[in-house]
C-alpha cells in the first residue's frame, strides 16, 4: 500500500539535499494511537534510473529488428 508514502527532499546534517521516501502509520501502543514515521534514502536509486532507463532505449532502438 503506497497510500501513506510520499517521495520529497530533506538535507543531511552535513547540509547535502538528498530525495527520500517518507512513510506513516499509525499504531497503538498501550491503548494509546502513535505516529510511527520513516524516512528512505533514494537519491542513488533515482540517480541511477536516470541513467539507466535512457541506456536501455538507446540500446532497444539500435538493436530492434
Amino acid at each position: 500500500e503506497d497510500h501513506n508514502r510520499v517521495i520529497g527532499q530533506a538535507r543531511r546534517r552535513d547540509g547535502r539535499a538528498i530525495t527520500v521516501t517518507l512513510s506513516a502509520d499509525v499504531i497503538v501502543i498501550g491503548g494509546s494511537p502513535c505516529v510511527v514515521v520513516s524516512a528512505l534514502d533514494i537519491t542513488d536509486r533515482i540517480r541511477v534510473r536516470g541513467v539507466v532507463r535512457p541506456a536501455v532505449a538507446s540500446w532497444l532502438a539500435r538493436n530492434a529488428g
